[in-house]
């Protein structure tokens, strides 16, 4: 989104202030909401619009080639650690022992994040630099 000065702000339509706003105090916006500002504002979302346009020029072939190869380096992670309890959340509630399984997960997830993300990403540049897209 475009950084607005004071005036700038004042000046802009209703729609693109309330994201604004939503977007200084970190709150969240629908979809939907974000898809109409684009629609009918695009001047005020250069960089999305730029994206958009880089994105669609991706054939759907890569997409699907890239997603899957993303999926298979976070199973490649997930499978060395603790497996996520899946005993749905009324038997969490008062199962003390699903609790200490799911923080062992929860833990192990966030150990394992950032190298499966830097991963990810690099996987993301490699796929997609050509058409100028980068993480």
């Amino acid at each position: 989104m475009k950084n607005l000065t004071t005036n700038e702000f004042f000046e802009a339509p209703a729609l693109v202030q309330w994201i604004y706003t939503c977007a200084i105090n970190n709150a969240p916006i629908g979809s939907s909401t974000h898809e109409e500002a684009i629609e009918k504002h695009p001047e005020y979302f250069l960089e999305e619009v730029e994206h958009r346009r880089k994105w669609a020029s991706v054939p759907e072939e890569l997409k699907e080639k890239y997603y899957t190869k993303h999926r298979q380096i976070e199973k490649d992670y997930e499978a060395r650690g603790p497996k996520m309890p899946n005993k749905g959340i009324l038997h969490m509630i008062n199962d003390s022992e699903g609790q200490r399984e799911l923080e062992a997960w929860r833990k192990y997830r966030d150990s394992i994040y950032p190298a499966m993300k830097k991963k990810q990403d690099a996987l993301y540049n490699k796929m997609f630099k050509k058409y100028g897209l980068r993480k």
